[in-house]
C-alpha cells in the first residue's frame, strides 16, 4: 500500500513530497496458518502460526533529512507461533468452551529495528 498524495512541512518551510512510500506500519505480505487436533474425549490441541514481510515504521521509508541510519526505520519480518488447548461440553441447549493458551510461544521479537 503506498500513498497516493502526501506531503510533510520541511523545516526550512518547504514541504516534503512523500507519494509513492509505502504506508508504514503496514506489511507487503503475512501468511497465517492453524493445525488442529482433535481427541474423540473433546479435547482440541490448536498450534497456529502469524507471518509478518518487514514494514517501514516512518512516513519517510527511512530516515528524514539530516539523519543516516536507515536500518532503524524498518521492522524486520517476524513469525509468531501460539498453542492452545481447549474442551468442549455439549449442554441442553448450549456449547461450552474451555480454552488456555500461549501466545508467542517461543517469545519471539514481533516489531524489532535492526
Amino acid at each position: 500500500m503506498r500513498f497516493a498524495r502526501f506531503t510533510l512541512p520541511a523545516a526550512d518551510g518547504n514541504e516534503i513530497d512523500l507519494a509513492g512510500n509505502q504506508v508504514p506500519g503496514v506489511p507487503g505480505r503475512s501468511l497465517s496458518g492453524i493445525l488442529t487436533y482433535k481427541t474423540h474425549s473433546g479435547f482440541r490441541l490448536i498450534l497456529d502460526m502469524s507471518w509478518n514481510d518487514g514494514f517501514w515504521v516512518n512516513d519517510h521509508n527511512g530516515p528524514p533529512d539530516g539523519e543516516d541510519h536507515p536500518s532503524n526505520y524498518r521492522a524486520d519480518a517476524a513469525t509468531v507461533w501460539g498453542l492452545r488447548l481447549n474442551y468442549k461440553w455439549a449442554l441442553r441447549r448450549a456449547q461450552l468452551c474451555l480454552q488456555a493458551g500461549i501466545e508467542n510461544l517461543f517469545d519471539s521479537s514481533r516489531f524489532r529495528c535492526a
